[in-house]
Order: structure tokens, then C-alpha cells, then sequence
């Protein structure tokens, strides 16, 4: 770990300010789930959040709830149909990628261009 982790950290507004539209974001599982940082994009109304492509692994926090997951600014892309990714899957308001975790990394097309924040 760094010595001074302090100074490498970011506001979410400055991260929030460098996402794009159509941007496909790869956000962190379990404990590295950044869950301010994505209450921050879910609250903030800028032009420059739509259409972005959310990939997450398994969600084991709230960061994507499913009452926002019907949103233009994001659609969410899991792995895992467990907690409520289920219903919203079944609702078509989220995709599954069905895949066993070691097949994972041979997604390569799905990993072209992907941002990841965590």
C-alpha cells in the first residue's frame, strides 16, 4: 500500500465529471463496491451521464438499487442473478451475462473500452 493513499484519492465529483455518455464502467464487488461514489452519480443530473453501460460482478451492497435501474442514465450488466438482480433481470430492466467465474477473463470483447472504478 501506498505511504500517502491519502493524496491519491479523488471527490466523486471529479470522477462523476470525467464520465462520458455511453461510457462502459466496470464498478468494484464486495468491499471495493463504491457505493458513495455511485450515490453521487445516481444524484447528479449532468448531460454527460447517459447511456453508460454498468458491469458488476456481484453486488453485495446497495450501490445499484433496483428502484434507479430503470434509468437512462445506466443499465446494468451482472454476472450473478442472485439478490435482487433477479427480478430486475426478469423485469428486463438489468442484463445477465451468464458465465462461470473462470470464463470470465474470456470475455474479451466485453472488456474492450471498459473504465473500472472501485
Amino acid at each position: 500500500m501506498h505511504a500517502n493513499w491519502k493524496q491519491m484519492l479523488v471527490s466523486p465529483e471529479k470522477v462523476i465529471e470525467k464520465i462520458t455518455p455511453g461510457m462502459r464502467i466496470f464498478i468494484g464487488t464486495g468491499v471495493s463496491e463504491p457505493l458513495t461514489l455511485f450515490k453521487h452519480l445516481k444524484d447528479t443530473n449532468g448531460g454527460n451521464l447517459t447511456d453508460l453501460d454498468v458491469f458488476q460482478l456481484v453486488s453485495l451492497g446497495d450501490a445499484i438499487s433496483i428502484q434507479e435501474r430503470h434509468s437512462s442514465k445506466y443499465r446494468l450488466k451482472t454476472f450473478f442473478s442472485g439478490w435482487d438482480a433477479e427480478e430486475a433481470i426478469t423485469q428486463g430492466l438489468a442484463d445477465f451475462i451468464p458465465s462461470r467465474y473462470y470464463q470470465i477473463p474470456e470475455h474479451r470483447n466485453l472488456w474492450r473500452g471498459l473504465t473500472t472504478i472501485h
